[in-house]
């Protein structure tokens, strides 16, 4: 993962979102067959904001500079998509400036990046009159809540040891992982099972093994990678 700043810089719970972040971006961004390796340095000029900004809303963004080089371009550029977004998809960006993207200020682009994923993935989770956050733990709740060793009250420690993404997919594909056979003291060989099965499903992954071993998961970048598990089980239930 290469960022601005090296990885001893970043605390851990932010490498995890800056990972998933950039996953999450790049699976939209792949329609406007473009991607970014680097969320702190590559939305600088603004034209991969504007080619993410149409490919969520559906719009095109008329008279951007395609190749800015001075400042004041890239301006232009970043305050045509923050206005798209804000316009079209109705995001809250307070605080968020042009200049935030150019300087490379992580924690506000990691900041205006959560809202838009909190919009565009998250608060269109809808359960039992729920919408958002509450709606995404409750369906959790309600796919694993009948499996032994899972109890699932949060994004973060709910999550340590592999079962709860087990139960989730043995629920909705009871011949991709065979549950009974998983033991909670092996989270490795459980995270192992549960990548390999949802990769097979077609689920879009986001983090590896190695992301999930450790003391505190992150709660945002948890979320996004729980919504693609939501958001690919109740679109196939639709179809």
């Amino acid at each position: 993962m290469s960022q601005t700043k090296s990885q001893e810089d970043v605390p851990y719970f932010l490498q995890m979102q800056i990972k998933v972040f950039t996953k999450w971006l790049n699976k939209y961004l792949k329609e406007a067959k473009e991607s970014i390796t680097d969320l702190q340095k590559e939305f600088e000029d603004g034209v991969k904001l504007i080619k993410l900004a149409e490919v969520l809303t559906g719009k095109a963004i008329s008279r951007y500079i395609k190749n800015p080089k001075m400042r004041i371009q890239k301006i232009q550029n970043l305050n045509l998509a923050l206005k798209h977004l804000q316009t079209e998809k109705k995001i809250k960006l307070i605080g968020v400036s042009s200049e935030n993207f150019i300087d490379g200020n992580l924690k506000m682009i990691l900041g205006c990046i959560w809202e838009i994923i909190l919009k565009c993935s998250i608060e269109e989770i809808s359960v039992d009159k729920v919408k958002g956050k509450e709606a995404l733990l409750l369906w959790c709740q309600k796919q694993t809540h009948e499996y032994k060793n899972v109890n699932v009250t949060d994004f973060t420690s709910s999550w340590k040891d592999g079962l709860a993404l087990a139960a989730i997919l043995n629920q909705n594909e009871p011949s991709m992982v065979q549950f009974n056979f998983l033991d909670p003291k092996n989270e490795s060989e459980n995270f192992m099972v549960v990548f390999e099965a949802a990769d097979q499903l077609g689920i879009y992954q986001m983090l590896d093994v190695e992301d999930m071993l450790v003391d505190v998961l992150d709660e945002k970048a948890m979320m996004v990678y729980l919504a693609e598990y939501y958001h690919f089980f109740t679109n196939r239930e639709k179809k």
